[in-house]
């Protein structure tokens, strides 16, 4: 007679910690790259801080780069001094604080975020205007601005007086627009070789 040998149940344990055993090791990896995700996302965050700071040390010319920023400087210094919305909106108007967004006490690199580059100089009676299109900004020492002048573009006297009448004071420069004694503000008009070469609304004596 055979004798017969029932089969041994295997235990389940060793399955058992195999699949603890994978269940942890994915854990883990999750952990780790969870961890590395914020580190990651935490460098990023220093490379932007550390790119505003940058940013600010950049001169502020090379900030006016879009299209919007151009549009904007255009608009601020792109005056024609030979239209009515001139003669209404600064001849007849005091802006000795300032005019189209550039006031005095500005730095130079806040006038610059604005109007952007520079367009070169105007030398006017022993001042060294700093000309941005039809903007002439003169700045102190300290590089913040004292006054704002219009530096208009090939405007004969002629033309100007033409437009805008004869000034109070003339036959020099500065030629003296003053309609109104009481106002508080005086137009100074300068000229050189028969040509407007700065307009300065500036106080009234």
């Amino acid at each position: 007679m055979v004798a017969y040998a029932e089969p041994k149940k295997r235990s389940p344990w060793p399955w058992i910690f195999g699949i603890l055993g994978v269940l942890i090791l994915l854990a883990g990896l999750a952990f780790a790259g969870l961890q590395i995700y914020n580190n990651m996302g935490s460098n990023q965050s220093a490379q932007t801080s550390q790119q505003m700071q940058n940013d600010t040390d950049t001169p502020a010319t090379a900030l006016i780069t879009g299209p919007n920023q151009q549009q904007r400087a255009e608009r601020t210094t792109n005056i024609d001094v030979l239209s009515d919305s001139f003669s209404a909106n600064f001849m007849n108007e005091p802006h000795v604080g300032g005019y189209n967004g550039i006031d005095v006490g500005m730095t130079r690199h806040q006038v610059e975020l604005t109007t952007g580059q520079s367009t070169g100089t105007v030398q006017l009676s022993g001042k060294r205007l700093i000309r941005y299109n039809n903007i002439g900004v003169l700045y102190g020492a300290d590089d913040k601005v004292i006054s704002v002048y219009v530096t208009p573009d090939n405007v004969t006297t002629q033309a100007f007086t033409n437009f805008h009448g004869d000034p109070k004071i003339g036959g020099g420069s500065p030629m003296l627009y003053d309609n109104n004694p009481n106002n508080g503000f005086s137009i100074y008009v300068h000229t050189k070789n028969g040509y407007v070469v700065a307009v300065e609304n500036g106080p009234q004596y």
